[in-house]
Order: C-alpha cells, then structure tokens, then sequence
C-alpha cells in the first residue's frame, strides 16, 4: 500500500500547562532557511534563499526581532515559528532555522529569560501562507486546548491584504482581533 510521506497533522501532543494560558498568537511566517554562520544571519550566504529573495534576509530578521518584542511585552502570547522543510540541501525546516538563528543571536537581548522561551513553539508543516495560519492556530489548542482570542500576524507588508482579506475571513476569525506587523524589504520601501 502507498504511505503518505507527510508528518501527522494531529498527534496526541499533552497540553501544556504554562501558567497563565495564553489567548494571544503571535504568528511569524518563516520565509527561508537559516544555515549558521560567523554574521549570525547578516550575511546572505548564511542562507538558502530562492533567486528572487535575494534582499530580503534583512526583513526576516526584523520579523523574528517584532515577534519576540511582542512576546516580551504579553504574558498571554504564545509565539509560533511557522514554516517547513523547504529546501533539499539541508534536514531543517524553516521554523527550526528562525528558532537556530534567535539562539545564535541570544534573542538580540529582546528576551529577559522570564518563561518566554517556553512560549515559543515551531509549526513545521505549513508551505503557504494560509497554511502558516490554519497550521499554528491549530497548534495553538493542541498545546492548550483553547483558541486564541487574538492573532498578531508578522510578515511582509505586501501581503497584508492576502491575510486580512482572504485568509482570516476563511477561517471565520474576526478581523477585529487580528493585528498584522508588515515589514517589507528595504528595497521594496524604497520604490
């Protein structure tokens, strides 16, 4: 018989048991795959980047760096990397490298080491941006078995409309408690 070749969406995950629950989603859309290297990010080589991303690795440091901001400032947020395995030349998702990428950086001294870190979570299935968005608010009650009240969405200011217009009125969530964070690249805001 033919076996899937894709991770379970729903496992037996044991709710976590964080001390308030959190209500709050902070969502950060993964992009590419952080690799390591001595700029700890800086450079573009640190990278697998697809040709037209060439850019924009800037703007997805400042949407890790806005995402911890956030969790830093609600002790009701839960923070969740999203993205997967995209690229073949390295066994990393895309969440995990963000997640590899704030270690190496000692979280840019954002966090005060006060149970944020507990509050971080990699969702590693999702490929789109909608999926980004079904995929951690799903994650989101597996680990408490609730929803969240609110969603911050941070990602790349051209596709504020995409989220906002589509994908949350998809999911039958209220705009109203939707906040999006858009950081395009430099060069983008340039033009």
């Amino acid at each position: 018989s033919h076996h899937a070749k894709f991770p379970i969406l729903f496992s037996t995950d044991k709710i976590m048991t964080i001390s308030p629950t959190p209500t709050h989603l902070i969502l950060i859309c993964c992009h590419a795959i952080y690799t390591s290297g001595p700029t700890r990010g800086l450079n573009k080589d640190e990278w697998l980047l697809a040709p037209f991303q060439t850019g924009d690795t800037p703007s997805f440091i400042e949407h890790i760096k806005s995402g911890l901001r956030l969790l830093a400032s609600d002790p009701l947020a839960l923070l969740v990397f999203s993205g997967s395995q995209t690229r073949p030349e390295l066994p990393r998702s895309e969440a995990q490298s963000y997640l590899d990428l704030c270690h190496d950086n000692q979280f840019w001294g954002i966090l005060d080491g006060k149970g944020e870190l507990e509050r971080i979570v990699l969702e590693e299935q999702a490929l789109d941006s909608f999926y980004n968005i079904i995929f951690s608010k799903t994650l989101f009650w597996r680990k408490w078995g609730t929803w969240p009240l609110k969603m911050t969405i941070v990602s790349h200011e051209f596709k504020r409309e995409r989220f906002l217009e589509f994908h949350i009125p998809t999911i039958r969530f209220s705009k109203e408690r939707v906040e999006f964070v858009g950081i395009d690249p430099l060069y983008m805001v340039e033009e």
